[in-house]
């Protein structure tokens, strides 16, 4: 049996334990941008009866924005931004109104799947 020069076992080693360690820096710095995105996202949602839709509901913003794709939470954004049912949605919010918000608010239909997993 011949014996194996050790010099290019150790140059592959030290090659393999690079790329992993520049592999983690990368992920890093994805999950750091991931997280400064989604507080974006909770931040746009404060700003919008999207927020208070939520906490009526019973659901946390924070939780709602990790469990929801980015996506979908842009969706819901965007819906409540351009939504004409104003009045309706301020006379649920106060406790005011008699109208169902699942007739009238258009991101419904998800936010009553993040109440029931909130439960």
């Amino acid at each position: 049996m011949t014996q194996m020069d050790p010099v290019p076992m150790m140059i592959l080693l030290l090659s393999v334990g690079l790329a992993f360690v520049l592999m983690c820096a990368g992920m890093g710095r994805c999950l750091q941008q991931l997280r400064a995105y989604r507080r974006e996202l909770v931040a746009g949602a404060k700003t919008l009866r999207l927020h208070g839709m939520l906490v009526r509901l019973g659901v946390s913003v924070q939780t709602y924005v990790k469990r929801t794709p980015a996506i979908e939470v842009e969706k819901h954004l965007y819906q409540c931004q351009r939504c004409t049912e104003t009045e309706a949605c301020d006379d649920f919010l106060e406790r005011r109104g008699e109208r169902s918000p699942d007739t009238f608010c258009p991101n419904m239909r998800d936010f009553r799947r993040h109440q029931r997993r909130a439960r």
